[in-house]
């Protein structure tokens, strides 16, 4: 399946090929300015917001949980590590 993942700055926003033109948008408000997809399991999705920490999405970006994974709040970039996974 053909997905688009985006995050504006502002909210996050998913794009599936099967639901066409029209995008879910989630996170609104929270200062989503960054995003990255576990290169083991793609439904597995992390976005970094600004003085917000980082969360994380288990299916692909429909639910959101905190990891509080990192200590500092003000998020800019997010990566995770092929090998381990570490966020």
């Amino acid at each position: 399946m053909a997905r688009v993942l985006l995050a504006t700055g502002d909210r996050f926003g998913r794009l599936d090929a099967e639901t066409g033109a029209e995008i879910e948008w989630s996170l609104e408000g929270t200062g989503a300015g960054s995003l990255a997809v576990d290169p083991n399991d793609p439904d597995t999705v992390y976005v970094g917001r600004h003085a917000g920490g980082v969360v994380r999405s288990l299916d692909g970006g429909h639910a959101w949980q905190e990891t509080g994974e990192l200590p500092e709040r003000d998020v800019f970039s997010v990566a995770v590590s092929p090998v381990d996974r570490v966020l």
